[in-house]
């Protein structure tokens, strides 16, 4: 990608500026491309080129007219019992999601169940473990409870169906010809079983969507307005 086809970088919302970035893209596979190895899904708007890189785990979406969704597969990574930090190579962390079941830290009360694992570059992840490899969902959530410093900030992998294909070529995972994206349920915030089966049905595939997480609530009011 030449520099004139990155597109142009806006601000960054969200706790402790992590939940996404903003940027302006000519289509949605300009967006996609602008959705690097720290990034987990898309948000996309063509009228106003508006593009949303998500570094947040997606937890609930909403209908909005004129948006369009995609989130990285994640269904084919495998769950280690002992968590994302017993993992201690790039290729073994790359292909995994943290199978801690109903496990919170004690003094955090954060969850890491199926949070897929990051394997940070420079060395450890953060200054309260020497693990190079952890749970998304405590390096996203956990800044001032479960560490104070984020060492590998500037570089660091997520994993997703497409690392676990390139570090596992032999086993049963994503063709490299299939499409490495997923269209996000929506799945409104507080919704019941019937309302978001509801809204589902209202919307076309990934269009008319934008995404939600705990640190970007009530997104879908302020993208109607500008919409």
């Amino acid at each position: 990608m030449t520099e004139s086809d990155k597109g142009q970088e806006g601000m960054i919302y969200g706790s402790q500026q992590w939940s996404y970035v903003i940027w302006t893209a000519t289509s949605l596979d300009h967006c996609k491309a602008l959705c690097g190895k720290e990034c987990v899904a898309v948000e996309f708007n063509a009228d106003n080129k508006y593009c949303e890189a998500w570094l947040d785990l997606v937890e609930t979406s909403q209908t909005v007219s004129g948006y369009q969704c995609y989130a990285k597969k994640m269904d084919c990574l495998t769950p280690v019992v002992e968590g994302c930090g017993a993992m201690t190579t790039k290729t073994d962390c790359l292909h995994s999601k943290d199978g801690r079941e109903n496990l919170a830290f004690s003094q955090t009360g954060l969850g890491v169940y199926q949070s897929p694992c990051v394997w940070c570059e420079d060395g450890q992840c953060h200054n309260r473990s020497p693990a190079r490899c952890q749970p998304l969902s405590l390096l996203i959530r956990g800044y001032g409870r479960a560490y104070d410093t984020f060492l590998s900030r500037k570089d660091f992998e997520i994993a997703t169906c497409e690392t676990a294909y390139k570090t596992y070529p032999d086993t049963e995972t994503s063709p490299p010809e299939a499409s490495p994206w997923s269209v996000p349920a929506i799945t409104p915030a507080g919704g019941s079983a019937a309302s978001t089966e509801a809204a589902n049905a209202a919307a076309d595939a990934a269009h008319d969507v934008v995404l939600e997480s705990a640190n970007s609530a009530n997104k879908a009011a302020a993208a109607a307005a500008t919409a």
